[in-house]
């Protein structure tokens, strides 16, 4: 990719940046009654990971290993709830995001929540970030890749990980339409808006995954949320466990019925120099 194309995916990225500046200006509005304090039930997610995970942010955490003393970039931070999870299981925590807003926000919720030490949160872009190649042991997104140029993304991720860490992502998948014509249906029946989306956001595809190949020797993905992608309508625990449940059988037992999944977590292992290449 030249320099030139390079540049324009960076404009492109600080377009978004407005985008999400007014999302996280209304973000610390609420949060700031919470005095910005992180949900003892995500911290645990991350220092407590279940050893049989049946959600996509549980999973990508067992994926991480220990994290106590680890170099680890929150790579597109937003405002900053996993930046503390990772703080508080005592990574040295580099949180950076194209938003101010976000950036910001991640810093007063360090300073909030008391892992300030542990937590270094700047603006820059995950095109061309300002680290030293082979820095982190663990890269970690939560809904990032499918904002970017995935090939971009790659070549910079492979850069900077170590070549014995480890890179995970939680991202939407459409391999269907089919989830994506329910889900219009039901927000329709229950009067609901659907989400804002960027522009330029594009969920992954197993096709965009494939685009890391050049870039990573190992790239392994689970896809979650068939059935429980509803669970955002349920307030009973036991009815979310179930959905939860099914998913994890379904998509074990019957041959294609991960197609319908929208949820995706990647794992990227041993990158590739291409210097060296």
């Amino acid at each position: 990719m030249t320099e030139k194309n390079k540049d324009y995916l960076i404009e492109e990225a600080k377009k978004e940046a407005g985008f999400f500046n007014k999302e996280y200006f209304d973000a610390d509005k609420k949060q700031r009654l919470g005095n910005y304090l992180v949900p003892e039930k995500l911290i645990r997610q991350v220092t407590h990971p279940s050893s049989r995970p049946l959600n996509e942010r549980e999973y990508a955490c067992l994926l991480l290993g220990s994290l106590e003393g680890k170099k680890l970039l929150d790579y597109g931070c937003g405002d900053g709830w996993n930046t503390i999870c990772f703080a508080k299981a005592k990574a040295m925590v580099w949180a950076t995001d194209i938003s101010e807003k976000g950036v910001e926000l991640t810093k007063k919720k360090a300073a909030a929540n008391g892992v300030s030490e542990f937590v270094t949160a700047e603006v820059q872009n995950c095109y061309k970030t300002q680290f030293p190649s082979d820095l982190f042991d663990i890269i970690y997104g939560g809904g990032i890749l499918h904002h970017l140029d995935v090939e971009a993304a790659g070549q910079e991720l492979s850069r900077i990980l170590h070549p014995n860490g480890v890179a995970v992502f939680y991202e939407p998948i459409r391999e269907n339409k089919i989830m994506d014509t329910i889900k219009v249906i039901v927000l329709r029946v229950l009067r609901r808006k659907p989400s804002e989306e960027t522009e330029n956001e594009t969920p992954m595809t197993i096709e965009r995954i494939n685009l890391l190949k050049p870039y990573f020797k190992i790239i392994n993905y689970r896809v979650f949320n068939v059935l429980s992608s509803a669970n955002v309508l349920f307030n009973s625990e036991l009815l979310k466990s179930v959905f939860l449940w099914a998913d994890y059988i379904l998509i074990k037992l019957i041959p294609g019925f991960f197609k319908l999944g929208r949820g995706v977590v990647i794992e990227l292992r041993q990158p590739i120099n291409l210097n060296n290449a």
